[in-house]
């Protein structure tokens, strides 16, 4: 089952890494808050597989087994669990005729696809988009007391058969199209291979084919290894990477488990060690998954990312292409693909990008041609690009920031001297935390002691501050919450009250939430250095006048062109500015 689905923040706010819990619930609210819209609006399920759900972001790592039919998989799997599992039939023929998700629980039991895909707890609800048939052909089994399931879910495929075979099937949906859905998700792609069948039917390689760009992701398992004889062994390996070199075209050599994955006794004396060491090296790798996930996670956020963005580079150049005459002609000529292959050429030029990094031009004859996507009325693409842009150069990169403290272990961070513009609630607002009541004013966080002052020139000239909070042994937390972006609340034993206030931009807000937390732990600051002018101070520059009244509760007018964070650094006679984090 997937992990408890966290609370996203309150509809309409600015992406910051602090209003979520960790950095799965952070990318997970970034994908489903700014990417996903971006793909409704661009059609990229035309070209693409679905959107993620939110229960895909807390499942547990994913085992996608692939292979021609009675290689063994589901043998193997028995082998995995050390049981029996339901639905389990072995044999010669193609026995396995549906995608099977295989995970934890409570007892043995299976649940028919239609109600795993409208349990939106469950990471199946994308399979929805393959029709009824398909979900006529997909089960999630639960098993109970297979270790291996503690940390994994293996997901079974049918076997794949020779194209002709492959047609007569009856299968009523598109077995490459969900292959590829499933490779995307995975953690892992265990591609099977039976030591006495290498030939790789068509309807595999173009399997294969599409999930080649999974690659980094794919194993192959030569199952049956010790059927066949020592001499023997060595020829079929070497003719198992000739077949898939040619299948993938890639020079690269993938890692291959060579052993036979049953509970019978191994056959080739000889090798026993060399088997035995291989199926444990396979346990191992599979046990590692979960240590890996939360970066495969990022990882596959930004290629999502990317790959939207590669769809909308391809839409803008095409509709920039549409003429303003003969346009059915040229509607036609998109959908048989004649027309694509010198587009590509144009849209990777225009744009300054390798055209390896454009997808291929035939899914899009193909949804062209099924009428899934009308080139004549292509949607614009500025603000989405605009919006993918930030997800994968700000948001991505400023949530690993934020956490890398916690999935890295690092030690806390030292306190610093802190200074920019907040807005403050002021006390009369302090029961509803709204939009309205929020004052601009100068924040100075020094020793333990956070001032606020009307103004950024009021400091430091014998202006007392507007007022002064003692944070040590307080607290802060992010209120994802209001209605406002970037709001945070801090709580102490030497407060009145809790204080609420709103910072300038995500960035502020994760620095001024980590140094309060270090300021209120009582940990040493780093001192402040004293300048040593060696050269004449260079005239200071200009400050521009504010209006300030009195009283706390006046709205105080911004700083036309301040720079948002100011933290004294501890080098040698000079404060540093830093946009974002301290470093």
């Amino acid at each position: 089952m997937a992990s408890p689905m966290k609370k996203m923040p309150a509809e309409g706010k600015e992406f910051a890494a602090p209003d979520y819990a960790d950095l799965q619930h952070a990318l997970c609210g970034l994908y489903t808050r700014e990417v996903a819209p971006v793909e409704a609006q661009l059609k990229y399920g035309t070209v693409g597989t679905a959107s993620y759900t939110a229960a895909e972001f807390g499942a547990k790592p994913v085992v996608f087994i692939l292979g021609q039919y009675s290689v063994g998989k589901t043998t193997f799997i028995r082998t995995l669990l050390g049981k029996d599992f339901p639905s389990m039939q072995i044999g010669p023929e193609p026995t396995t005729d549906c995608f099977m998700a295989i995970e934890k629980g409570v007892s043995d039991r299976n649940v028919p696809g239609s109600a795993a895909t409208a349990d939106t707890t469950r990471p199946w609800g994308a399979l929805g988009n393959f029709g009824a048939a398909f979900q006529a052909k997909f089960s999630v089994t639960s098993v109970a007391g297979a270790s291996l399931l503690d940390d994994l879910i293996l997901v079974d495929s049918p076997g794949v058969l020779a194209g002709e075979k492959q047609k007569q099937a009856g299968r009523h949906y598109d077995f490459v199209e969900v292959a590829a859905h499933f490779a995307e998700r995975a953690d892992l792609i265990l591609v099977l291979v039976d030591a006495h069948k290498l030939d790789l039917s068509d309807e595999f390689t173009n399997v294969l084919r599409s999930i080649q760009k999974h690659d980094e992701k794919m194993r192959v398992v030569l199952n049956k290894a010790d059927q066949v004889s020592t001499q023997e062994l060595i020829r079929v390996t070497t003719a198992m990477a000739w077949s898939l070199s040619r299948c993938l075209r890639t020079p690269e050599v993938k890692r291959v488990y060579v052993s036979s994955f049953w509970d019978e006794p191994l056959k080739n004396e000889q090798l026993k060690p060399f088997f035995e060491a291989e199926r444990d090296a396979l346990l191992a790798d599979l046990r590692a998954l979960p240590t890996g996930q939360l970066q495969r996670r990022t990882n596959e956020v930004l290629r999502r990312v990317a790959a939207v963005k590669a769809h909308a580079m391809i839409l803008e150049g095409i509709r920039k292409r549409v003429p303003y005459i003969g346009q059915e002609a040229w509607a036609k000529s998109c959908a048989d693909g004649a027309a694509l292959p010198d587009i590509w050429q144009a849209i990777a030029r225009d744009n300054e990008v390798s055209l390896w990094t454009l997808p291929p031009p035939e899914a899009y004859a193909a949804a062209i041609a099924s009428g899934k996507l009308d080139v004549l009325k292509l949607p614009q693409t500025k603000q989405a690009l605009a919006a993918l842009a930030a997800a994968a150069d700000d948001h991505v990169p400023h949530a690993q920031r934020y956490f890398r403290g916690d999935l890295e272990e690092l030690p806390e961070e030292a306190p610093h001297v802190v200074k920019s513009f907040l807005f403050k609630l002021d006390g009369k607002h302090k029961f509803k935390i709204t939009s309205a009541g929020y004052k601009k004013r100068w924040f100075v966080l020094d020793s333990g002691t956070l001032r606020y002052y009307h103004a950024r020139n009021d400091v430091g000239n014998d202006t007392n501050p507007g007022g002064e909070l003692n944070l040590l042994g307080g607290s802060v937390a992010a209120l994802p919450d209001s209605d406002r972006s970037f709001v945070f609340s801090v709580n102490g034993p030497n407060l009145d009250r809790a204080y609420v206030f709103a910072a300038e931009s995500a960035e502020d807000m994760a620095t001024w939430i980590k140094q309060i937390r270090a300021h209120a732990s009582g940990r040493a600051q780093l001192p402040t250095a004293t300048p040593v002018p060696t050269t004449p101070p260079p005239p200071p520059e200009p400050v521009a006048a504010e209006l300030v009244d009195d009283d706390d509760d006046a709205t105080a007018p911004a700083d036309a062109g301040e720079v948002r964070m100011s933290i004294s650094d501890p080098g040698p006679a000079r404060e540093t500015t830093v946009d974002g984090l301290i470093v």
